[in-house]
């Protein structure tokens, strides 16, 4: 999310005002309006957000595809895991899909390809770190509890 951000908001003291306006945005509008209706709820966004935090609230759309999708038909890859092994973990979802590995091509493909958006940002403020923090805990512990596993320590 903050890289992505950052494309937009520039240097980490924008971003923090940003992130700040955010969340009390967000905290406003699960208390009138319910978490699930503001997180789908996209007009929203273009006026009133400033940052983008539904994509990240996992566990209010997790919780919609199980009201669909058995838990056993939903894989869910830790991003921090894809990146410090992309191999390992595409040959895992195509096992949990019960398709072919990647071809020997592919997989040399994958494992030399450098990522195209690799762009350099300075780090985000520590305050914004934890406002981010405090703001995505429980949301992060409803997850943890719905898949009954443990993300983050």
């Amino acid at each position: 999310m903050y890289m992505a951000e950052r494309k937009q908001t520039g240097s980490p003291e924008h971003f923090h005002e940003l992130t700040t306006q955010a969340i009390k945005h967000y905290d406003a509008c699960f208390l009138k309006f319910g978490m699930r209706s503001c997180v789908y709820n996209v007009s929203l966004y273009h006026d009133v957000f400033p940052i983008t935090l539904r994509a990240s609230l996992y566990s209010v759309h997790l919780r919609d595809w199980l009201n669909v999708f058995p838990k056993k038909q939903l894989m869910i890859i830790k991003a921090e895991d894809y990146y410090s092994d992309r191999l390992h973990v595409l040959n895992e979802a195509f096992r949990f899909l019960d398709i072919s590995n990647l071809s020997s091509t592919a997989s040399n493909f994958v494992q030399t390809r450098r990522p195209s958006n690799q762009m350099k940002y300075s780090p985000m403020f520590s305050s914004s770190k934890e406002l981010l923090d405090v703001f995505f805990k429980p949301l992060n512990k409803h997850l943890e509890h719905i898949l009954e596993r443990k993300f983050w320590s």
